[in-house]
């Protein structure tokens, strides 16, 4: 018999097509499933239309001894002390918190990251146990004293994201092209100048009919201006496709019109898109950059970042249907641990072990 009847969530805000939001809103369609209330909460004032009917605010919580909160924490935010004084019991999920050296220009967020890790000092004792989405993810856990951590990675849910149809408008448009993809916001540590780069050198190389869709909305307004000087300086206007933020059908359509999926990001949590990229059957090329070599399998790894290098084997892959097809192979089978079936499963199994830790 189940001991807590309620699991709640609070997340500190929550945006459509944000990675975390996401992964709230799976989580509680999972609790929903096993049986459990649950409700997610916010601390910001300002909410998305697309989550209004489903989100409430945190001072409409009521705090219970009797029920589990599910607390993600990203970024630093002002909800932190009341959340540790709640009566509830509770259980931290870790989504990573990008290094603020990444943010030099960005004082606010900059700080924001800062606070995020200094939340995390010496509050593991208000926790009966801790979510990681990867090992990567668990080793920061560890290093702030988090020791009842499990990897459990509560992010993509696979029959939702079957529902979206994609923009067969876009997919008949590229349908000539060869397509490279990167999908992440645009700013410096996504490292999209760095992709730009990449496609200088394919086209060096004598590959010419490729267009890189690099989709996701601007983080940081100089950094897009000068990736667009960039791209006009070195002649690669019909080759580059800066698409900002798109809604999910046309998200689905780039995933389901591109050849291959190109990551060469300074830092990664985990990576979502990824995933998603997979999913899609596209051959994925990664570096190797923070949780990375959690969500791939070690084929798609890349060990430097070289332009010339990554070109290099990108035209391989082009030239070789049967390597493809081996990424691909191995791809599927990794993605089979990230399934709707196995993460209800790890994640009630871990709700269990919780429950019987409580007298």
């Amino acid at each position: 018999m189940k001991k807590f009847k309620v699991i709640h969530q609070f997340t500190p805000s929550v945006a459509f097509g944000d990675s975390i939001s996401n992964a709230v809103l799976y989580a509680q369609r999972l609790l929903l499933e096993m049986g459990y209330k649950s409700n997610i909460y916010i601390g910001s004032n300002v909410v998305d239309l697309n989550f209004k009917n489903y989100i409430y605010h945190i001072s409409e919580y009521e705090e219970n001894e009797e029920q589990l909160l599910l607390y993600h924490h990203s970024i630093g935010h002002k909800d932190h002390e009341e959340i540790l004084k709640f009566k509830d019991k509770k259980i931290l999920i870790y989504h990573n918190i990008t290094p603020s050296h990444f943010f030099k220009k960005n004082i606010d967020l900059s700080h924001r990251c800062d606070l995020g890790r200094k939340q995390l000092e010496n509050i593991s004792n208000f926790f009966l146990g801790s979510i990681a989405d990867s090992s990567y993810n668990k080793k920061e856990l560890r290093y702030y004293g988090f020791k009842n951590t499990k990897v459990l990675p509560i992010l993509i849910d696979f029959e939702k994201d079957e529902k979206v149809v994609p923009n067969e408008r876009l997919v008949k448009q590229y349908s000539k092209n060869y397509n490279l993809l990167f999908v992440g916001r645009v700013v410096p540590h996504k490292a999209q100048l760095e992709l730009i780069d990449v496609a200088f050198w394919l086209k060096l190389k004598g590959v010419d009919n490729f267009i890189f869709h690099i989709v996701g909305g601007v983080g940081d307004n100089e950094y897009m201006k000068s990736l667009n000087n960039y791209v006009t300086s070195l002649n690669l206007v019909d080759n580059i496709n800066f698409t900002n933020k798109v809604d999910s059908k046309d998200l689905a359509a780039y995933y389901k019109l591109s050849d291959l999926y190109l990551s060469v990001s300074n830092h990664e949590g985990f990576g979502m898109p990824l995933i998603e990229a997979m999913k899609y059957d596209i051959p994925v090329l990664a570096y190797n950059a923070g949780g990375v070599s959690t969500t791939v399998p070690s084929i798609c790894l890349l060990d430097r970042k070289a332009p010339s290098f990554i070109a290099d084997t990108i035209i391989e892959l082009q030239n070789s249907p049967l390597k493809r097809l081996n990424i691909v192979k191995e791809q599927k089978t990794h993605l089979k641990q990230f399934s709707c079936e196995k993460i209800y499963k790890k994640f009630q199994k871990y709700l269990n072990s919780i429950e019987e830790k409580i007298d």
